[in-house]
């Protein structure tokens, strides 16, 4: 599940959500919860054209992979769409493009200080930190939307409740 569940009053915690959208956005790992995972198997042109064995059967033996790899393209498209929906979905045009031009094309992170006129690296953090909690609630509406729970981590996390 993409959110744990919360009570009305429960803080999130701010530095883990937001190391959690780090973590989505630049492992790119064997996790199979990230966005490099996502954008290889929503981008990945293997699905071939059915061939016959010498029998005049399906070659290549047991199951359609070709469907099972359409099938899985097509959830990964529509996981990718949850992720550029839930970027354009953010209210802050600063945290659109920090998303957009840091997190998912990887420009340097002076590149993108320089396209927003920040000069500090106090404002930088400050404006980065605002745009991966504005992500982890966007993404939560996209997720629903496209129904891809499975294929994403939990962004918003909440502070231990203490006792």
């Amino acid at each position: 599940m993409a959110v744990q569940q919360a009570e009305l009053f429960d803080e999130i915690d701010e530095q883990a959500t937001r190391q959690a959208v780090r973590d989505f956005f630049f492992d790119d790992g064997f996790n199979k919860r990230t966005f490099s995972h996502i954008l290889r198997k929503a981008g990945s042109g293997d699905i071939k054209s059915p061939s016959l064995s010498a029998d005049g059967g399906f070659g290549g033996g047991g199951g359609n992979h070709n469907e099972d790899a359409f099938i899985a393209h097509t959830e990964y498209s529509r996981a990718l769409n949850a992720v550029y929906d839930a970027i354009n979905n953010c209210l802050s045009e600063e945290s659109r493009v920090i998303l957009k031009n840091r997190f998912v094309k990887r420009e340097q992170v002076e590149d993108v200080k320089e396209l927003l006129h920040i000069s500090s690296n106090k404002s930088w953090h400050k404006s980065e930190k605002f745009a991966c909690y504005e992500f982890s609630e966007t993404i939560e509406t996209a997720i629903a939307k496209y129904q891809v729970e499975e294929l994403f981590p939990t962004f918003t996390i909440m502070k231990k409740a203490t006792a």
